[in-house]
């Protein structure tokens, strides 16, 4: 099961992290660049603030000079730092950082990294051996494989042509006794992402008052990890599962080291933005940083720290846009529903309907027919919605108080059972609950009914209301829009309503579908045009609705969708406000 919560970073610690309990602020410095994992821009962004709102560190980033991977999240979290990106890897020979300046040294660097200049590696290895503090984050331990001090440094590491030249493999065993394997062969691998239970293995600064377990939000675990492992305490472990295609043994995520005078963190946790929003993530990361800084950790465990049940997010908020759709769909899940019996080429024995609110869902993540899929057009992702099943597409987040933004194009091809109706599909808000609750496939939520001459209709389903300005409460089910939603008109209790114009545009032509919600309001926009809003949004007779997961739904035509984004807002701008009365 998984919690979050989507109070802004600075907010949550306030609350759950008392100032006076924190020590002396501390210097930190992130460096980045280069890394194989296409997130690294907005996930030093996200240490950065969280390092930040602890109380405990004032943040610099410096970055090489010519980058790779993450283009899509540079231009968004460019920190205002000037880069060249470049298809492969190249080295920056001005990369030259001041690390005497600083406590504490960052890298968000990952594999194929450039070499740094000789004089800079050297300027770190005297940096720590003088007392210096380094922490390395997830894939920082795939790059530099032939820097001897730095492979020191962080212990073990993996790819890059490691292997038993390089060191051990380091592992435990049932019991938490680590084992030092010589076994020859390539160092690194991780199965399939998921929540795994994190296990504490020795006592130290940097876990004392910790769970001996909790749960990790969806990530990798790194295995058959090598390297010199001297001076190295295992803190915690992580058991890869064989099933999820791991080792099938107990292996070490998070390590405390020394080099020299100096200190390190080592954490293999941190994939992608799941694992940076979890709670248990920000936390170690922080107390790490601070032992790493000082040798010494004050940073209290928040109240909202995973349980061995329960992992525990924080959502990061930003004034700026956050892309919601990568090649990998890495932050949404599909729940496919049932195959009409009409679809051919699925899998013998699949169970199929003439209804898709009859017969039993193929379910989460099981998309034989490729329903979903995702390509690069133009230089960015867009999602391709074949509609041959029905199916919902679920952000694996939950939102409130946002503006989601999206653009939309419809496909030529149209499928059983709707496949003489209009082209639909729909931008669902504020789900939540189990996948299905809703004819077998969507949850609980309020709908921004996407179909052709109908976009911005209001659909609540499964449970959920609101209150509307409607001309004709009586005449509202016709859906004839001199009797649908009018801002000069009274409010009244509807779960189905018309919208005010049609401003969708030709066949075959991208649209902007927008929603605000804040609180219990909400404004559905078609390219730009307010066409409905809502007020006392419910679930359960009058429990107020405030937030959810967002869902896509394929729903029998091809659909098309791109700029899938969303920010975080404090409030429904005046002008919407004024325009549509709420």
């Amino acid at each position: 099961m998984t919690h979050k919560i989507a109070l802004s970073a600075a907010l949550t610690l306030t609350l759950l992290c008392s100032p006076q309990l924190l020590a002396q602020q501390f210097k930190l410095l992130i460096i980045d660049g280069q890394n194989n994992h296409q997130i690294w821009p907005k996930s030093t962004a996200m240490m950065k603030r969280n390092l930040e709102d602890s109380g405990l560190f004032k943040v610099d980033v410096e970055r090489s000079h010519y980058t790779w991977r993450g283009e899509q999240y540079i231009k968004q979290h460019s920190l205002s730092l000037e880069t060249v990106s470049t298809e492969q890897p190249v080295a920056d020979p001005n990369f030259t950082p001041d690390f005497s300046d600083y406590d504490v040294v960052i890298s968000n660097f990952g594999w194929k990294s450039s070499d740094w200049p000789t004089e800079t590696q050297k300027a770190f290895e005297q940096y720590m051996k003088d007392g210096g503090g380094f922490v390395s984050v997830h894939a920082a331990n795939n790059a530099f494989p032939n820097w001897q001090a730095y492979n020191k440094m962080i212990g073990v590491g993996g790819w890059g042509g490691r292997n038993e030249h390089s060191g051990p493999m380091i592992y435990l065993d049932k019991t938490g006794q680590v084992i030092r394997d010589n076994t020859k062969g390539k160092a690194g691998t991780h199965g399939e992402k998921g929540e795994f239970l994190i296990q504490l293995t020795e006592p130290h600064p940097i876990t004392k008052g910790l769970p001996t377990q909790w749960l990790h939000s969806r990530d990798e675990i790194y295995g058959k990890l090598r390297g010199p492992a001297k001076n190295m305490t295992v803190l915690a472990s992580a058991y890869s599962d064989p099933k999820a295609r791991g080792t099938g043994r107990y292996e070490p995520v998070m390590m405390a080291l020394t080099y020299g005078e100096g200190r390190v963190f080592h954490t293999t946790l941190g994939h992608d933005e799941n694992a940076f929003d979890d709670v248990g993530f920000m936390t170690t990361l922080i107390r790490g940083a601070e032992w790493a800084a000082s040798g010494a950790v004050t940073y209290p465990v928040p109240k909202d720290f995973p349980t061995q049940h329960n992992t525990s997010s924080r959502t990061f908020h930003s004034e700026e846009w956050v892309e919601l759709l990568d090649l990998d769909l890495a932050q949404w899940d599909v729940f496919v529903g049932v195959p009409h019996t009409r679809v051919k080429g699925l899998p013998v024995g699949t169970p199929q309907a003439d209804k898709p609110k009859e017969g039993v869902p193929l379910g989460l993540n099981n998309d034989p027919k490729n329903v979903v899929t995702v390509t690069e057009v133009d230089g960015k992702p867009q999602l391709n919605i074949s509609g041959e099943i029905y199916a919902g597409i679920t952000t694996r987040k939950y939102f409130e108080n946002f503006h989601f933004s999206a653009e939309v194009k419809w496909g030529e091809k149209k499928w059983a059972p709707r496949e003489n109706a209009k082209r639909d599909s729909g931008l669902l808000y504020h789900a939540s609950g189990e996948h299905g609750r809703f004819w077998n496939v969507w949850k609980r939520c309020v709908e921004y009914q996407i179909q052709e001459g109908d976009f911005g209709d209001l659909f609540m389903l499964a449970g959920t209301g609101g209150t509307v300005r409607v001309k004709d409460l009586k005449q509202e089910k016709k859906w004839d829009p001199k009797h649908g939603w009018d801002p000069s008109m009274p409010y009244q209790r509807s779960g189905r309503v018309k919208r005010s114009e049609n401003f969708e545009k030709p066949h075959g032509e991208w649209n902007l579908v927008e929603v605000y919600a804040v609180g219990q309001q909400a404004v559905h926009l078609v390219n730009g045009e307010p066409v409905l809003a809502i007020d006392e949004i419910r679930m359960n007779g009058n429990e107020p609705l405030t937030g959810g997961e967002i869902q896509l739904q394929s729903e029998g035509a091809e659909v098309y969708y791109r700029n899938v984004k969303i920010r975080n807002i404090e409030e429904i701008p005046e002008y919407l406000r004024n325009q549509t009365g709420l």
